[in-house]
């Protein structure tokens, strides 16, 4: 999650008196503006975007977490 400090939203009244119609289009190169291309990345670095049937790290890191011993007498899978 990012949470930016500063930024406007659709409808938003701008200086020459119009308001704000795209909400989520870049602004000027503000990071704010370049939510989708961060998106795209989290994706990638997540694997998502290989060709299908192609394990992804999401799911390899899933398997290496549900596989590990429990901790302090949590059960884990299958609710039972």
């Amino acid at each position: 999650m990012h949470i930016y400090g500063s930024g406007r939203h659709p409808g938003d009244p701008l200086s020459d008196g119009s308001r704000m119609s795209a909400g989520l289009a870049d602004r000027n190169g503000m990071p704010f503006g370049k939510w989708q291309d961060r998106f795209i990345d989290w994706f990638r670095d997540l694997d998502f975007l290989q060709k299908p049937g192609v394990e992804t790290k999401a799911a390899r890191d899933i398997a290496a977490f549900v596989s590990q011993p429990p901790r302090g007498g949590e059960r884990r899978g299958n609710n039972g």
